[in-house]
């Protein structure tokens, strides 16, 4: 899977946005507006990693519109952030770029453009003083306004410009949860070395594992790589009623569902015995919102599964 972040932006009505124009904010603590406890709006996400213990932590600031501004990212008990990543929005509410500021020195970005249901994100890094453009994802929606496609391309590992489509990711829902998802990439790129890989990490609960992309043997351009599969149960999912359906990770639609994972699995065409597990487990609010995420990884291979770890995460709500 491509990024550890990325942000995409959703056409239809499922996005909670109105018209507005904001420049860039470039101080992630100067913003005017605090959300009350009734907007059901993400305070803070905290993990602990289960071999370092080492503590990550996301905050969530928001404009008047209750949109992500900001997000800031602290490691254990720093009182600054390590990092922050600031959004800026077109008249029409759609994203026109998010920017990544690494102890205050902005160092990528992605621009976006639209046309009809899809949309076109470059993926920029700063080495030195010059802006490389290292890749491009193109999103196409379906009518109801969810993803039913993404492709990825990569840049020349020259550093110069010119775009080989790498692969791409089909999406399939149901009742607005992800259901399944095909991955598919180009044998030519697969095992390019990318010059830079993104920095940037969002606490995210709901995301499984990353699938580590493999050499296959067929000898087509195009391969299948893995099917994923999703079950859901009928609590409330947070990520789907606020304006953070903006921001979410191609590798991880299910994140945007409206209901919350319990299961994921993953399979691969070219190795039959071979699976990988993550199962989800929760508590709730009052409001029946997830409060604590207890995450578990296995790996089954010719009928043996492994253990492959676990996370914890803790959301607090404003």
């Amino acid at each position: 899977m491509k990024k550890l972040f990325v942000a995409i932006i959703a056409l239809s009505s499922s996005l909670l946005f109105t018209s507005c124009n904001k420049d860039s904010n470039n101080n992630p603590t100067d913003l005017p507006y605090v959300p009350n406890s009734s907007s059901l709006l993400i305070k803070k996400i905290t993990s602990v990693q289960d071999v370092s213990k080492s503590t990550y932590i996301t905050l969530f600031k928001y404009d008047e519109k209750k949109r992500v501004d900001t997000m800031e990212y602290y490691t254990d008990a720093n009182t600054e952030p390590n990092a922050y990543q600031v959004f800026t929005y077109n008249t029409d509410g759609t994203i026109q770029k998010y920017e990544y500021f690494e102890n205050g020195i902005l160092s990528e970005k992605e621009l976006y453009t639209y046309s009809g249901s899809q949309v076109e994100g470059v993926y920029s890094y700063l080495d030195g003083e010059i802006w490389f453009e290292e890749e491009k994802e193109v999103y196409n929606y379906n009518s109801t306004g969810l993803i039913d496609s993404v492709i990825y391309y990569d840049s020349n590992i020259t550093k110069v410009t010119s775009w080989t489509e790498d692969s791409y990711y089909s999406y399939a829902w149901a009742n607005n949860n992800l259901v399944s998802e095909t991955h598919y990439y180009n044998n030519t790129e697969v095992l390019k070395v990318s010059p830079k890989k993104h920095s940037k990490k969002i606490i995210n609960p709901f995301e499984s594992k990353r699938i580590q992309t493999r050499a296959s043997k067929a000898t087509s351009d195009i391969t299948l790589c893995h099917n994923t599969v999703y079950e859901f149960n009928s609590n409330n999912n947070p990520y789907w009623v606020q304006s953070f359906n903006s921001v979410c990770s191609p590798d991880g639609q299910f994140v945007f569902s409206k209901n919350l994972p319990t299961s994921v699995i993953t399979t691969w065409p070219d190795s039959p015995g071979e699976s990988s597990n993550t199962t989800y487990t929760y508590e709730y609010n009052s409001k029946n919102y997830p409060t604590k995420i207890s995450i578990a990884y296995t790996y089954t291979y010719d009928g043996n599964t492994y253990d492959e770890g676990s996370n914890e995460y803790t959301i607090e709500y404003y």
